[in-house]
């Protein structure tokens, strides 16, 4: 009698067949919503629920599908792969594969130190593995070092515990450097400070409030959507804070040493605190690009203002606009502001600063905006630039020897033609004494008497910048090389149109997708070929709308590459 009966066959792959459906059974994973592992007192986190997901989707956007071949990067998001696939299915693979194929990551800001020049934020990062103890703390005993060591290089190894939960510190000799790390349950958490990896553990033992108590959470993830593959949520401490650290990086070195020094920074972390209830942002693909979506949520009385006072043109068209018709292709970071009444919005914005300052603040900061009004506008206190202005100002630079500081050049739309120039010439007077008249191609041009500063018209629209990048512009118009019409703008994907549109924004991707291809290059021994720059300068401009809503001020970006370069940065350091 054969042994392989079809009986026994059959009886066998029915075994083999609910043997694997078991295994794939208690393989299985549930995502968790990861908002339940951040604490409610962290000023803000980003989330990557499904990193082979989002890495598979960029693959497939127009951008890389024509910069990998040529950095020779095409197998650069080899994580999003069929290996993953298996691994996150059946659970078989390395300890680094499984990571990559099950892993959602979230990233926790609790705290932001600046000290003169040096920024340090106190973060975490979450790592939900879907794992057993045992497989976190083998991925634990095998990365942790080799992290150490490429963040601090020669570090010292130290061991201690936090409510029951073992703790591997490493130490940067010297300094006050030092990576935490930490595994509960199939979690593993990495931070750069102890009270912020503590806060994380307390909330994974339910012993402190998670974000997901934050009542405003499901609000941001409405407003800028919660399915994306990124999400970013801000707190309303963490607005305040993060105003008053880009306050500081503007300004705190001008006001240093001054009897000034820390004021702007104090003022804006009050005005954010009184005003802003909450920050969001996701990323979404589609059209073969990235969209991305900002919100800022404002208080109900402070949404209600600027609605009221932040009025645009009824049915803006950046297309249609004459101002942007006459910006040459050479422009960079192109932003086209449309408000019916200027002078109403400037008034509007200093009354809702005002209304949520204390007395003496309040005084400081109307002086401070009188100055900065007289300063930066020509205007004199109590003067209304509504009738010189009118609906349209376009600001953009051009290419400078000062890579991070381009010179800026604006675009006016005159109400009044004669107190428009009243003004530039008030202005232009302020910065560089006495005043000369002179000509570019047959243009007349008001320059400063030092020559460094210069306005004139073109149109119905008054040009001002430096005298050299003025003259450039009026160079470039001569050629009739105008943005709109290059390739890069028609081929930019553009948001749908947004009811009450208050600025638009454009500009290249080009250096920041360079220098995203070039880290993957090096770290995969790829090799940029001579025509980059080619297919570079033919990527879409990247397109921007921001607008009011009824929760506050919300904008959305359309981009060939998005937030990628920032996000392989990241990746770079993690892995």
């Amino acid at each position: 009698m054969p042994f392989l009966t079809r009986k026994r066959t059959f009886v066998g792959l029915l075994l083999f067949l609910l043997f694997c459906g078991a295994w794939l059974y208690w393989q299985r994973i549930s995502r968790v919503a990861l908002e339940n592992y951040v604490p409610e007192t962290a000023l803000g986190y980003v989330e990557i629920n499904d990193l082979p997901r989002l890495l598979n989707q960029f693959a497939a956007t127009d951008a890389w599908q024509q910069l990998a071949p040529v950095y020779q990067v095409e197998h650069a998001l080899q994580y999003a792969g069929w290996a993953n696939r298996l691994g996150r299915w059946t659970g078989i693979g390395t300890k680094e594969s499984l990571l990559m194929a099950r892993g959602q990551f979230a990233l926790v800001i609790s705290g932001m130190e600046v000290r003169g020049d040096e920024v340090k934020p106190r973060m975490a990062l979450l790592i939900e593995t879907h794992g057993s103890d045992a497989s976190v703390k083998a991925l634990m005993e095998s990365r942790l070092p080799q992290l150490a060591h490429r963040a601090l290089t020669a570090a010292v190894q130290e061991t201690t515990e936090y409510s029951g939960v073992p703790i591997t510190i490493f130490r940067a000799p010297n300094t006050d450097r030092q990576i935490l790390s930490a595994g509960i349950g199939s979690t593993w958490v990495i931070a750069n400070d102890a009270a912020t990896l503590q806060s994380c553990i307390d909330v994974r033992q339910n012993r402190v409030a998670a974000m997901v108590k934050n009542p405003l959470l499901a609000a941001a993830k409405a407003q800028v959507g919660a399915d994306g593959e990124v999400f970013a949520f801000v707190s309303n401490a963490g607005a305040a804070r993060l105003s008053q650290f880009f306050t500081h990086l503007l300004i705190g070195k001008a006001l240093a040493g001054t009897p000034l020094a820390g004021m702007p920074e104090g003022i804006m972390a009050e005005v954010a605190e009184g005003t802003v209830e909450a920050m969001a942002y996701s990323t979404e693909f589609e059209k073969g690009g990235v969209r991305e979506r900002y919100a800022m949520l404002c208080k109900p009385e402070v949404t209600n203002s600027l609605q009221e006072t932040i009025r645009p043109p009824k049915n803006v068209d950046p297309e249609q606009s004459e101002g942007l018709k006459l910006i040459p292709a050479t422009a960079q970071d192109v932003t086209l502001i449309t408000v019916t009444d200027p002078g109403q919005a400037l008034d509007g914005v200093e009354r809702i600063v005002s209304g949520h300052l204390g007395v003496a603040q309040s005084f400081i900061f109307h002086k401070f905006f009188a100055s900065a009004r007289k300063t930066f506008l020509g205007l004199e206190p109590g003067e209304n630039p509504s009738t010189a202005v009118g609906s349209e100002v376009v600001r953009f630079s051009l290419e400078s020897n000062d890579v991070d500081a381009p010179e800026r050049v604006w675009l006016i739309a005159a109400r009044n033609r004669q107190q428009l120039t009243q003004l530039a010439e008030r202005l232009l007077q302020q910065q560089g004494g006495k005043l000369a008249r002179v000509e570019h191609q047959g243009i007349a041009m008001t320059t400063t008497s030092n020559g460094k500063r210069a306005f004139t018209f073109v149109g119905n629209y008054l040009v001002l910048g430096s005298q050299e990048k003025v003259r450039q512009v009026l160079t470039e118009m001569g050629k009739q090389t105008a943005l709109l019409a290059t390739t890069q703008f028609g081929t930019a994907t553009r948001p749908a149109p947004i009811n009450h549109s208050v600025m638009h924004g454009f500009s290249s991707v080009a250096a920041e997708t360079h220098e995203m291809m070039i880290s993957l290059a090096q770290r995969l021994k790829g090799n940029p070929q001579a025509k980059a720059s080619v297919v570079l300068e033919r990527l879409p401009l990247a397109v921007s709308v921001t607008s009011l809503s009824d929760r506050g001020v919300v904008r959305e970006a359309h981009s060939p590459v998005g937030s990628f370069p920032a996000l392989v940065n990241f990746l770079e350091f993690v892995f």
